[in-house]
């Protein structure tokens, strides 16, 4: 039987050369990078090591991933501090996701806690204000749907225009956020709403005050006015 070692050195060679694919797992705390090396099997967690081996091979001038896979690669890798995992209270975790949950091409790259793509749901949340009885009854502010039900839990929200309202299967639309979370209702003592300051929510969120507080409002639009000398 004829040998070809030279032959078969070069086939083992090829094997580790072929590209990486990368994607990016959403779980309840936290985001982490995944890849499925040389493009075969199933994908993993990347491990910090194997992390910093990829950056060193791209600070030598090589990407070892997919063309797919490189915006991925990109958004997280930022510099030598950068991380293949971050939680969502993490600053820059926020920035991450803004940039690749908002493009199509990207978004295909992200998956739920189970694995799977997640889908775009075409319904738009908004928000909902409740007043308790009596005078001094804290405000509920909620997001929800088209027919007042509460969407499921969220893994989180992303403020913008408009906000994502991300869960594990399913990506809603949402209004401005107007400082609040927006991921689960938000309990505010009514001393907090009716105040000048308080009154100002209703229209960072763009939404009407309850009956209670609208009477009790007087809404004045200012004009710029230039004087010449």
């Amino acid at each position: 039987m004829e040998r070809h070692p030279g032959r078969a050195g070069r086939s083992r060679g090829d094997a580790e050369e072929r590209p990486h694919k990368l994607r990016l797992r959403l779980t309840h705390e936290m985001l982490s990078l995944e890849w499925q090396k040389n493009g075969e099997g199933d994908f993993r967690i990347m491990s910090e090591p194997a992390y910093r081996q990829m950056q060193s091979a791209t600070y030598g001038g090589r990407l070892p991933f997919i063309e797919a896979s490189l915006p991925l690669w990109h958004a997280l890798n930022t510099g030598y501090a950068s991380k293949p995992a971050l939680r969502y209270t993490e600053p820059d975790a926020m920035r991450v996701l803004n940039g690749l949950l908002r493009r199509a091409d990207t978004l295909a790259l992200v998956v739920g806690p189970k694995g799977s793509p997640l889908a775009q749901n075409g319904e738009t949340l908004s928000w909902r204000v409740e007043a308790g009885e009596g005078e001094r009854a804290d405000y509920i502010f909620s997001l929800v749907r088209q027919d007042g039900s509460l969407p499921p839990p969220a893994l989180f929200v992303l403020d913008g225009r408009p906000s994502l309202y991300v869960t594990e299967e399913t990506i809603f639309s949402a209004p401005k956020m107007g400082g609040l979370t927006g991921a689960e209702p938000a309990q505010i003592p009514a001393e907090c709403i009716e105040s000048p300051a308080g009154a100002v929510l209703f229209d960072r969120l763009g939404v009407e005050p309850p009956e209670r507080l609208a009477r009790r409002l007087r809404t004045v639009r200012l004009r710029p006015c230039f004087a010449a000398r």
